[in-house]
């Protein structure tokens, strides 16, 4: 399951910033860092987006939308799957 405070966690430990760099670049203020962190609350949009050229990634990559992209294929590709097997078992 997704968890944005994990993403955040992850993605500030590979960008070598603290958590007040974060922060100051970010334009928030730091105990508002440690409460993303701690799974408490979550960044509107517009702080998002900070977020994303701040650590040099997209909002994809932050919020793990390709690996839902991913998942979502893999069960719609299951689903057909099944519906075809389901339409030659009717056919005979």
């Amino acid at each position: 399951m997704f968890k944005f405070s994990e993403v955040l966690r992850r993605e500030l430990a590979y960008s070598h910033l603290s958590q007040a760099d974060l922060a100051r670049y970010v334009g928030v203020h730091p105990s508002l860092i440690t409460q993303w962190l701690n799974g408490e609350c979550e960044p509107s949009l517009s702080v998002l987006r900070r977020i994303c050229v701040v650590l040099g990634i997209s909002a994809d990559e932050l919020l793990e939308l390709e690996e839902l992209t991913d998942i979502a294929k893999v069960e719609k590709e299951t689903v057909e799957l099944f519906q075809k097997r389901r339409l030659k078992r009717a056919s005979h």
